[in-house]
């Protein structure tokens, strides 16, 4: 019998999905934990920046320099 990549892949999951949430109680307590953390880049007590571009924006994308012909250029 000839196992195919996605055969393999589906045994290995299902071996992950069984050993690996071996106490799902435990599991759903540590979900139900992570979800109170609030993990943010700013020190407490700062107020959060309003969304939208930074200054000096202008809302357009940066424009790329021009290609070399050399480089585009497979031919030795």
């Amino acid at each position: 019998m000839k196992i195919t990549y996605s055969t393999l892949s589906a045994i290995l999951f299902l071996i992950f999905l069984v050993f690996g949430n071996a106490n799902r109680a435990d599991a759903a307590r540590n979900i139900v934990k992570a979800e109170k953390f609030k993990f943010s880049m700013l020190p407490k007590g700062q107020p959060v920046p309003p969304e939208g571009p930074s200054p000096g924006h202008n809302g357009r994308p940066p424009v790329s320099p021009p290609l070399d012909q050399a480089l585009l250029s497979f031919s030795n």
